[in-house]
């Protein structure tokens, strides 16, 4: 072979290495997309988890603001007409 043609074969055959290993090697590119990708949906799916779980905390936690807010009100509510039946009980005493 002439060095020309030496070198030209020895270029192609690099060539068709490098195209062969891209899709194959670990190191290759789409490989690294492809985990790039899967770390962006872990990274996805790791926030939407912690955006529902403050969601559901602080759903919880209006429910029990809520919850104490009407069992102050009841309690008022049955207060008021315990004086109201005291106050009548009075009055008829009277």
């Amino acid at each position: 072979m002439t060095p020309n043609l030496r070198c030209a074969f020895a270029q192609g055959w690099r060539s068709i290495r490098s195209r062969r290993s891209f899709s194959s090697s670990p190191g290759s590119r789409g490989e690294k997309k492809q985990d790039l990708l899967a770390a962006a949906l872990v990274q996805s799916k790791k926030s939407i988890s912690y955006v529902v779980t403050g969601f559901g905390i602080y759903c919880f936690y209006d429910f029990t603001h809520l919850y104490s807010l009407v069992s102050k009100r009841k309690k008022k509510l049955a207060l008021l007409a315990e004086e109201k039946e005291i106050m009548s009980q009075r009055k008829k005493s009277v």
